[in-house]
């Protein structure tokens, strides 16, 4: 698999991703908490009745998501019970070709879209926010995964954001801890980690090689 094709991997039922975006010429994607929580609340919203949330972390230039397509039946099935009119273009030709690349990929697009509009016209900007394309790797092992989420989590260390990735406020490490998120599937990450203990303590061992 090539550079392009590892970055751009095809969306398919139950697959497992690791999404990052990034905005133009480094510019903030957020400006305030507000930013923040509004851009959670866009995402819940959009993409919710497509996709499980397994981690999440909001940067100043960028963010990053693990996510899975949830399986044919629960889409069709959520499809199949709105309103007919409230229906957009992707939804309708997903219900008629079943083609589900298209359709993730045409929601994400919408979800990214909607919060670039509003962040516009708050700030009164102009132009793209973020870079196209955004990537998307699929996941292709437990143990990819639970690296994937600790990567996430662990994101601020990275980029020197701060020394402790357990006092960012903005990632979904304490919504897992605590067990409080509408968005993050909890009960299915913490399946994979095996309990409290080991999230807390594979965490503190694989994000050692970001530390600086």
């Amino acid at each position: 698999m090539g550079l392009a094709e590892k970055f751009s991997a095809k969306y398919h039922y139950d697959g497992i991703y690791h999404l990052l975006s990034r905005t133009n010429n480094c510019e903030l994607l957020f400006r305030s908490d507000n930013n923040r929580f509004y851009f959670l609340k866009k995402l819940n919203n959009f993409l919710s009745p497509y996709l499980n949330v397994f981690a999440y972390c909001l940067m100043d230039t960028h963010f990053h998501a693990v996510i899975q397509v949830r399986p044919e039946s629960e889409i069709r099935f959520w499809l199949q019970h709105q309103e007919a009119r409230s229906l957009i273009k992707s939804e309708k030709e997903y219900l008629e070709f079943s083609d589900i690349n298209s359709l993730i990929e045409a929601e994400v697009h919408r979800f990214m879209t909607s919060y670039s509009k509003s962040y516009n016209s708050y700030y009164n900007r102009h132009g793209h926010l973020f870079s196209n394309p955004y990537k998307r790797i699929l996941i292709e092992s437990e143990k990819q995964l639970l690296q994937t989420i600790v990567y996430v989590h662990a994101n601020p260390i990275k980029h020197k954001v701060c020394r402790d990735y357990k006092t960012y406020k903005w990632s979904s490490y304490h919504k897992i801890l605590e067990r409080n998120s509408e968005l993050i599937s909890i009960e299915q990450v913490m399946k994979w980690f095996g309990s409290i203990d080991e999230f807390i303590n594979i965490h503190e061992t694989l994000s050692e090689k970001y530390q600086y």
